[in-house]
């Protein structure tokens, strides 16, 4: 009965080791999940629509200002800042998000549940 006990407590160690390790290091150590290529969908001359990579920048001063904000206010408990691959958000809110869009992001603000709308690209939609 004791080396059960022994057991089930090595491996429950284990378990959250490896857990530890799969959801902690080993995302910042491959490489591709510390990407800073995004994709954007530019207008063209002809008003077609053209998809193009480029390298995501650091915030702005005012975009940092308005995270701080964000965070202080706690807008992230319920606004999403990620647009998730699930049927009609592309139709809502513009393409799924990819892992670029996130490369300066400490810590991510991916909401903890989702009862607001989806904030990650509000600021394209107001002048001002």
């Amino acid at each position: 009965m004791r080396s059960i006990k022994s057991l089930a407590v090595g491996a429950g160690f284990g378990l959250v080791t490896l857990a530890i390790f799969v959801q902690g290091f080993l995302p910042a150590i491959l490489p591709e999940s510390r990407t800073t290529q995004v994709s954007r969908a530019v207008r063209t001359d002809l008003g077609a629509i053209k998809w193009v990579r480029y390298e995501s920048s650091d915030y702005t001063p005012l975009e940092k200002l308005g995270r701080a904000v964000y965070v202080r206010e706690g807008c992230w408990y319920c606004h999403s800042q990620y647009v998730r691959p699930v049927a009609g958000e592309e139709l809502r809110w513009g393409p799924v998000s990819e892992a670029g869009e996130y490369a300066f992001d400490l810590p991510h603000l991916f909401s903890t549940r989702r009862i607001g709308p989806d904030l990650t690209r509000v600021g394209l939609k107001y002048a001002d």
